[in-house]
């Protein structure tokens, strides 16, 4: 079974001081589900493997601008598919070539189906099926990689790089 990660802001599905919606709360979609091109960017996890799900923490982390925390939702693509919403293998906008295989869109996504991704999101997250990383953690991702020659240091944006490197002479 093929699982799929999305970023989130668990606080938008789940304001402060509540218990999660069990509707679709209307700003966890319009904050995590910016579509491009009718398609939703997504990347595949095998949540049965150690380091996977750094290793999808790590993709996301590395194309930010800052080092922050950093939420992440799965569902399996074969709810996305039973759903009628097409999973389309695309080449991922990462700096480590071969995570870029793992990349997937949900294609071809009209109101219908958006809204159907959305209840699965949702109900992923109502199942606790997601995972928070802290601030320093995704830095110490960030900092492993970097070490173990995983991502180049001059991939990074300007800030994460400053900082990776400020933390690394500092280890």
């Amino acid at each position: 079974m093929v699982t799929v990660a999305r970023k989130i802001t668990r606080q938008k599905w789940t304001p402060r001081g509540t218990q999660p919606f069990q509707r679709v709360p209307l700003d966890g979609v319009t904050y995590d589900m910016r579509t491009e091109n009718h398609a939703l960017s997504m990347w595949t996890c095998d949540l049965g493997r150690d380091g996977s799900v750094n290793e999808i923490a790590l993709v996301l982390a590395a194309s930010r601008d800052t080092i922050d925390r950093l939420g992440v939702v799965f569902v399996e693509e074969s709810d996305l598919q039973s759903r009628g919403i097409r999973v389309e293998p695309t080449s991922g906008n990462t700096a480590i070539d071969h995570f870029k295989a793992r990349h997937r869109d949900a294609a071809e996504l009209n109101l219908r189906r958006y809204c159907a991704l959305a209840r699965l999101l949702n109900d992923a997250i109502l199942k606790d099926r997601c995972r928070r990383f802290s601030r320093q953690q995704i830095r110490d991702i960030l900092a492993e990689a970097v070490g173990n020659k995983l991502l180049a240091l001059d991939s990074l944006r300007d800030r994460v790089r400053a900082e990776i490197e400020t933390y690394l002479a500092s280890s």
